[in-house]
């Protein structure tokens, strides 16, 4: 049997420091209502937000939140092999994959791109590499990636391993932190608010279900070192919303009952707290002490903000459009306006 974290009943007594009270809110600058298929398009200096439309975020024509401006638009596209994988904490910058979809053998890459000039910088990856996920450190001078070092061309070589790797943005220089043997791909990465630790979603068999299923694992950003590694978890949404402050990570977990939820482990207590049930809503990041959810009714597709225990739902903004749908967003917690 896997070992059970201890967990706490509540997570808005566990946590209740982390939102601040009612009247210290600020009104959101966000529109009510937001339509889709008739949004501007120009470059921004910064970003608060970039929408998943679509199938996924291709490099042509996204959806973001002009921090400046306070206004949704569309940013000109770039590559159009590439994907928005992720913002930067500023929101000045997006980081881009290249899956290299129809090549053999596949090759991916990194790259990164000023939203206000356009200008890109692209980082190779190593033989047999994939990347599959990427986000910069809160200070914008490391690249984290997320991927699958997979050897197996011949009976004989080294397994497939999950690996986090650093890029030094100064020296482009890759530098392996975190490897686990038997893994697959990899689905979610975050930096804490201080850079200090990263948080990143594998897979890997696990005994009890005879198949692969979700893990996340906390490293420490300048060691490597293991701070936690919790199966049946899995990280939230895109980048930059996984974590309610510096010591504690925000993900998807099952209880010992089989109920997804929302759960908040403290590093430094080795406690999970459980917040809201997965059955009400979808829940896609955190930001200034609430959840950002996702709901649909009759149409438009409504984001919302609650506490951290599902309570007090609050409107974010509402999309509407005939042409595409929408789904998970990339945070800028540094750009983002308070709610």
């Amino acid at each position: 049997m896997i070992a059970r974290p201890v967990i706490v009943s509540a997570a808005c007594e566990t946590f209740r420091h982390a939102v601040p009270h009612r009247e210290e809110l600020a009104m959101t600058v966000f529109p009510e209502v937001v339509d889709l298929d008739d949004l501007p398009v120009r470059l921004v200096r910064r970003a608060s937000l970039i929408l998943e439309t679509g199938p996924g975020v291709r490099d042509e024509l996204a959806v973001v939140f002009d921090a400046d401006a306070d206004a949704f638009l569309r940013i000109p596209g770039g590559r159009p092999d590439a994907e928005i994988d992720s913002l930067s904490y500023d929101g000045t910058r997006l980081v881009l994959i290249d899956r290299g979809l129809g090549v053999h053998p596949q090759v991916t890459r990194v790259g990164i791109r000023i939203l206000a000039s356009g200008e890109e910088r692209w980082f190779s990856t190593p033989d047999y590499q994939q990347d599959q996920t990427a986000v910069l450190s809160p200070d914008g001078t490391v690249l984290a990636v997320m991927g699958i070092d997979d050897p197996n061309t011949e009976d004989g070589d080294p397994p497939v391993q999950a690996v986090i790797e650093l890029i030094d943005l100064a020296d482009g220089r890759r530098r392996r932190i975190w490897a686990k043997t038997g893994t697959g791909d990899g689905f979610g990465l975050g930096w804490s608010p201080d850079g200090r630790k990263i948080a990143a979603t594998y897979t890997e068999w696990q005994e009890e279900i005879d198949d692969e299923d979700w893990s996340t694992v906390v490293v420490d950003a300048a060691t490597g070192t293991v701070l936690a590694d919790t199966p049946w978890t899995a990280l939230l949404g895109w980048s930059n919303g996984t974590w309610l402050d510096d010591h504690t990570v925000v993900h998807e977990g099952r209880t010992e009952d089989g109920d997804d939820k929302i759960w908040f482990r403290n590093l430094d207590t080795r406690e999970m707290a459980v917040g809201p049930d997965l059955d009400a809503f979808q829940v896609h990041a955190t930001i200034h002490g609430r959840l950002i959810i996702r709901s649909i009714q009759n149409g438009p597709i409504v984001y919302s903000t609650v506490a951290l225990d599902g309570t007090d739902r609050r409107p974010l903004f509402t999309l509407r459009s005939a042409k595409s749908t929408a789904s998970n967003m990339a945070l800028a917690p540094g750009a983002f306006p308070p709610l």
